[in-house]
């Protein structure tokens, strides 16, 4: 830990979080920067650079006015020195897969397309940087002055560039930036641009028009905007120091950058000023294990427990049934079953598929393990899964998995809500029940191993036994009175999905037994079944309607034709020759069976009485 302020920014500096101080005249002349960092008073006003001192004798080195720069090229640089974003810098010319026509990225624009075909020596290299400029909020008045650093670097990096260091692809390479776009206001345009903006109008622009400007122009300006302006705001009200305004608005800016940079090097599960972690947090996967492509899911599937855990001695029976119910699910074990239902059949001369099951639950378990001590196993995981595990076991009362937070049904007595429930899909149907234990379980060999274990009691799964499904109502109902009789107390907490029960509100006997069963969103999930699409909002055409003013003449034949109508041929109007009722008034109908049909017009159809209704006019 550094020991004061100043070490702190000694060591941001050394990250590459530069900031530079600039002396500027206190009119806006001039900098003193560079070949002019010497001077003492303005070439310009021959105003004084520094302030003077009450002893006469002792020059005062405090200037009028500073300026602060952020250096760009060491942040371009850093960019690619992390593993989070380098990979991301070559992004548009990798994996920016999009429809043809559809603009979702500056790349798919015809200026970034016309500047690599004229500038083929730049466009060669994907990591190159196009930048953008907003002077947006910026003083109008001798912008250019304040600009000279930005210039200057943006010409060397244009000109010369900068050998950088792509950690992505562990190689240097000579790094350029070019400007593209500027992002200005008007007053600021006109400084950059040297034309003047002064009484600049809107033309071709009628009354009836105003929507095209408030619907498609001005959401477009404001949310690019408004981001922009609210991080200012953000900075505004971290001001700490009201007699130095820019130099909080600096240090607030340097800590912001310092932690976004940080965080990058932080675990995932760790919470950020730019990672919210969800509610549900399951600590997140390893990124080596992923990488290892022997690792087995059991082994490497997130999720996290949480509070204090107590240790207990799990008996032989339920070690053999945890083992068991492991193997029978383990998707890289599945050839291993295949030879030893062979080895069955050979043995027995063929077996009815019920005795084989019931016989692979019963020795597979055993056999596995006399089966990798004679046949060496390549895969060191599978090694040590079939042997068994140790039968000390450590107990948790909360797990989280799968954006669930399962509850114990001993720990979801003194909770306000209940987190017990959980149902397991299988090719025999479902399965719900309620977690007893939440078992963290440890295999022998290195590296060290760990799985977690639910420990259940189920509902009998028997069709209109344990089970009711009432498919028109998409409901499934249990029987909370009927368990399962079967020894099968484990699950994976990686196959868990959680589901609340519901009992009804009857007295009736034949219904106080039975409870619905529905199932929980997991929280920061979404459906793989139904994917959001992230599809580009773009409109080729505006959507405008043509506005009609009748003459008088022609509303007063208008307004006679509707009293005459309204007064003599409701009837006829809104009954048609078969009888059938289409008054909107009337909307719910009930038809033969007792339901109620519906009827509204189509859009056509209200376009065609509308163009009818204008011929009558006519």
């Amino acid at each position: 830990m550094v020991g004061s302020l100043y070490e702190s920014k000694k060591l941001i500096q050394a990250l590459g979080l530069l900031v530079e101080m600039i002396d500027c005249c206190r009119s806006g002349c001039m900098i003193y920067w560079r070949q002019d960092k010497d001077l003492y008073r303005c070439k310009f006003c021959n105003a004084d650079r520094y302030k003077r001192s009450k002893n006469l004798a002792r020059c005062s080195r405090v200037s009028f006015k500073k300026m602060h720069y952020f250096p760009l090229t060491p942040r371009l640089k850093r960019l690619y020195a992390s593993q989070a974003t380098a990979a991301s810098m070559r992004w548009h010319s990798e994996n920016h897969g999009h429809d043809a026509g559809v603009m979702c990225h500056p790349s798919d624009s015809e200026a970034w397309n016309l500047f690599d075909k004229s500038h083929p020596s730049f466009a060669t290299e994907v990591r190159n940087v196009r930048l953008g400029l907003s002077t947006d909020g910026t003083p109008k008045h001798k912008i250019d002055v304040f600009l000279q650093p930005v210039v200057a670097e943006l010409e060397q990096l244009w000109e010369e560039g900068v050998v950088t260091y792509d950690i992505s692809l562990k190689q240097n390479f000579h790094l350029r930036a070019a400007l593209m776009w500027t992002i200005s206001d008007f007053p600021t345009y006109a400084m950059l641009s040297g034309w003047s903006t002064a009484g600049c109008r809107l033309f071709g622009m009628k009354s009836h028009d105003c929507h095209v400007f408030m619907q498609r122009l001005m959401p477009i300006a404001f949310r690019e905007m408004l981001p922009q302006q609210a991080y200012l705001n953000q900075l505004k009200k971290d001001v700490k120091n009201k007699a130095r305004v820019e130099g909080s608005i600096v240090n607030a800016y340097l800590l912001h950058e310092a932690s976004i940079f940080c965080s990058h090097y932080f675990e995932t599960g760790v919470p950020t000023r730019n990672r919210k972690l969800p509610r549900n947090d399951d600590g997140g996967g390893d990124e080596q294990a992923d990488a290892n492509n022997d690792m087995l899911d059991i082994f490497s599937y997130p999720g996290r427990h949480y509070g204090r855990f107590t240790i207990r001695m799990m008996s032989d029976e339920e070690v053999h049934a945890a083992q068991t119910y492991i193997l029978l699910n383990g998707d890289k074990i599945k050839h291993c079953i295949k030879i030893f239902e062979e080895h069955l059949n050979e043995l027995m001369g063929g077996m009815d598929k019920q005795v084989l099951a019931a016989e692979v639950e019963k020795n597979f378990a055993l056999w596995f393990q006399n089966y990798a001590c004679k046949i060496p196993i390549n895969n060191k995981y599978i090694s040590d899964l079939s042997k068994m595990s140790f039968k000390k076991v450590k107990l948790y009362s909360v797990y989280f998995v799968n954006g669930y937070k399962f509850h114990t049904e001993a720990h979801s007595l003194n909770e306000s809500t209940t987190n017990s429930g959980l149902c397991v899909s299988s090719q025999r149907g479902d399965y719900s029940g309620k977690v007893e234990k939440t078992l963290e379980v440890e295999y022998r060999g290195y590296p060290i191993k760990t799985m977690v274990l639910f420990k259940c009691h189920w509902y009998d799964p028997t069709p209109n036994i344990g089970v009711k499904v009432h498919k028109q109502y998409n409901l499934v109902e249990i029987n909370v009175k009927i368990k399962y009789n079967k020894f099968e107390p484990f699950v994976l907490a990686m196959q868990a999905t959680q589901v609340c029960y519901i009992p009804y509100p009857s007295s009736k006997t034949n219904n106080s037994d039975w409870w619905a069963v529905f199932k929980v969103k997991p929280r920061g999930w979404t459906d793989e079944n139904h994917p959001q699409k992230d599809v580009a909002f773009q409109e080729d055409e505006v959507e405008s309607n043509e506005i009609i003013i009748p003459s008088l003449a022609d509303t007063d034949n208008h307004d006679d034709d509707h009293e005459m109508s309204s007064n003599g041929s409701d009837n006829e109007h809104n009954i048609d020759e078969e009888g059938e009722i289409h008054e909107d008034d009337n909307d719910g109908i009930p038809n033969s069976e007792g339901s109620y049909e519906y009827s509204a017009s189509s859009n056509e159809e209200e376009e065609d009485e509308e163009e009818e209704e204008e011929q009558d006019n006519d």
